[in-house]
């Protein structure tokens, strides 16, 4: 049973992998978002500073890749600047009203609503690479809203931001609302496409009519 397990999580690796390099993350960012980070995920968290008494760890599979990916692709402008940070406001107000601080750490008391606003903000917005600003946005705004600004109330001496690793309300919000976004952006090309047929298809029938007529 674990090694059925164990190769059910691999292939779900390998399909966000082309999933996200299909969407336009560049095949070293693919990469990082999914072997790398399942490789880190054993390394030991980074003592990153102490807030208000509170000993603050930075997961790096959890956090850091997830984080650094995101600012990457609005730094390298793969994804709109103007449009990440309206995104990013969107998805840390959505993301502070889901969650709820409390010893140890942030619970998500309604993950999916972060994952479905930032899929629909992206294709709202964004033609080109709405999986890619989904990610992003959806990453960012989980970090800022769910962690950053319940760091006052958390009760405990220590907390690791992304300390669930893969299991983290950061990554998986990013690795679901990219998968979401593709799911539907290939649905619409799908049936664009055949809309586009179907137009064809009577023009060109329209065409012959004409010519018989003459």
């Amino acid at each position: 049973m674990i090694y059925v397990l164990i190769f059910a999580f691999l292939a779900l690796l390998v399909v966000v992998f082309k999933v996200a390099e299909f969407s336009g993350f560049s095949k070293e960012d693919s990469l990082t978002i999914t072997f790398i980070s399942l490789l880190t995920s054993f390394f030991p968290p980074l003592d990153f500073c102490n807030f208000s008494g509170v000993e603050i760890y930075l997961s790096i599979s959890g956090f850091v890749i997830p984080f650094a990916i995101s600012i990457k692709q609005i730094a390298t402008k793969n994804v709109s600047t103007v449009k990440a940070i309206v995104g990013v406001i969107l998805l840390t107000l959505i993301s502070h009203s889901v969650s709820v601080a409390g010893r140890g750490g942030v619970d998500i008391i309604n993950p999916k609503l972060p994952v479905i606003t930032a899929t629909f903000y992206s294709l709202l917005v964004e033609r080109e690479k709405p999986a890619v600003l989904s990610y992003t946005t959806s990453t960012l705004g989980m970090f800022v809203g769910a962690d950053l600004m319940n760091l006052n109330s958390i009760k405990s001496n220590s907390v690791t931001i992304g300390g669930a690793n893969l299991l983290d309300a950061i990554y998986i919000s990013g690795i679901a609302s990219l998968l979401l976004t593709f799911c539907i952006q290939v649905i619409i090309k799908s049936l664009n496409r055949k809309r586009k047929n179907s137009s064809e298809q009577k023009i060109k029938i329209q065409s012959y009519l004409v010519k018989e007529k003459l």
